[in-house]
């Protein structure tokens, strides 16, 4: 008992109650749930590395709200978790509209654990379309003096025997009459770079076309984006004929970046190796749910909803007609005491209003904009909008919190 009250105690000493709790095997719902809504953003980070990978746990991560929190830390931590769970429909529903948050597409460590969540759950984390074409002079035809408009040849390592070569006619090309061209006789490690303005926190596709022959040594012939890792495309060696390769990667807090056309790729090759129709295109995130305003709310599913949800279950919290739990308010009347637009922004964001009498600095409330479809949330909204009688007598009790005996 002294170590689940240091555990609600919210000090230095809880982090160490909660892990002896939970390597003794004595870390019960009460006391974990307590943990995850803790005002202590550490206590709840730590809270959230004890859950174990059942739907037990994935439930208590959900309706802790940590997936929306306002504290960036522990955000981070519930997106890594979610990557641990086997597939669920619920959490294949939620990622792609977490990534629709400004806030997690542009923390490149929120969209990496989003990104991870995704893959583990055999999903992309968001659906998108191809912007225009941002590349400049994307298809080398534009010429100014000897060489092409807005590229320039460039040099790391060379042995001699290299030439770089605005090439045309028969067989130079993919499309139109030009492409670039590297050839060297004894190896080098060089490219055709262009550096292209571009949106901060902004996912981009970056393909092109390579055609090879007898490239051999090093990576061979490859793109990548300068200055930031493994942002590289597939590398093409020996004798290929046209082939597309792409990569895709977040512009992080750059506003422009260099694009390179490679060859050899840390180390140095020989043989010849052409580039053409080059693209760099912004990912574009499309939003598939339906404006809420066409929606049409049903009340008589919606209670099922309120009822039998397996994630979203309000039964679980909340009491109507005295059944329920008590860890909310009673909602008999909650159509006479608030309007629709209090109830959906309650559901939607459940940190933005808390409850009178509920004094709790985390809502246990799971945010149902991210785990309901929009017209389930309209539903859950025209059933509590029926909801109009007072509760039954000795219904409206105190907030659940938790007893130490």
């Amino acid at each position: 008992e002294l170590l689940r009250k240091k555990v609600a105690g919210e000090s230095v000493a809880s982090l160490h109650a909660l892990w002896i709790l939970h390597g003794l095997g004595k870390l019960d719902r009460e006391i974990h749930q307590a943990a995850l809504l803790s005002a202590s953003p550490e206590l709840r980070r730590n809270a959230i590395r004890a859950l174990g990978n059942s739907g037990e746990d994935l439930q208590l991560l959900l309706d802790t709200a940590a997936i929306t929190a306002e504290d960036l830390g522990v955000r981070r931590e519930a997106y890594i978790k979610m990557a641990h769970f086997d597939a669920d429909a619920t959490l294949k529903m939620a990622i792609p509209r977490l990534f629709q948050d400004k806030t997690n597409q542009q923390d490149e460590w929120l969209a990496l654990a989003l990104k991870t969540a995704a893959k583990n759950q055999g999903i992309a984390p968001f659906k998108t379309r191809l912007g225009s074409n941002i590349m400049p002079n994307p298809t080398v035809e534009l010429v100014e003096g000897d060489r092409p408009t807005a590229w320039v040849a460039n040099t790391y390592g060379n042995r001699g025997g290299t030439t770089f070569t605005h090439a045309s006619g028969d067989g130079q090309a993919r499309s139109g009459d030009k492409a670039l061209k590297i050839q060297s006789e004894r190896g080098a490690d060089a490219g055709w770079l262009a550096t292209i303005p571009v949106k901060p926190s902004t996912e981009y596709r970056l393909s092109g076309w390579i055609k090879t022959q007898g490239v051999r040594g090093a990576m061979g012939a490859l793109m990548n984006v300068h200055g930031m890792g493994q942002t590289v495309t597939q590398a093409i060696k020996g004798y290929q004929d046209w082939t597309e390769v792409e990569v895709t990667f977040n512009s992080g807090n750059r506003d422009s970046i260099q694009v390179n056309c490679l060859f050899g790729g840390w180390g140095v090759s020989t043989g010849m190796a052409w580039f053409d129709d080059l693209s760099l295109q912004e990912l574009i995130m499309e939003i598939d749910d339906q404006e809420t305003g066409s929606l049409v709310g049903d009340a008589t599913r919606g209670k099922r909803l309120f009822q039998e949800h397996p994630v979203a279950s309000c039964v679980r919290c909340h009491q109507v007609q005295g059944q329920g739990g008590v860890v909310g308010p009673p909602l008999d009347d909650i159509a006479k005491r608030k309007d629709a637009a209090y109830i959906r922004e309650s559901l939607i964001d459940p940190q933005a209003a808390m409850a009178e009498g509920y004094p709790a600095q985390v809502s246990p409330m799971p945010p149902f904009g991210v785990l309901l479809p929009p017209q389930d949330v309209e539903d859950l909204i025209a059933y509590l909008m029926t909801l109009q009688t007072d509760p039954p007598a000795g219904s409206r009790v105190a907030p659940q919190t938790i007893q130490f005996e």
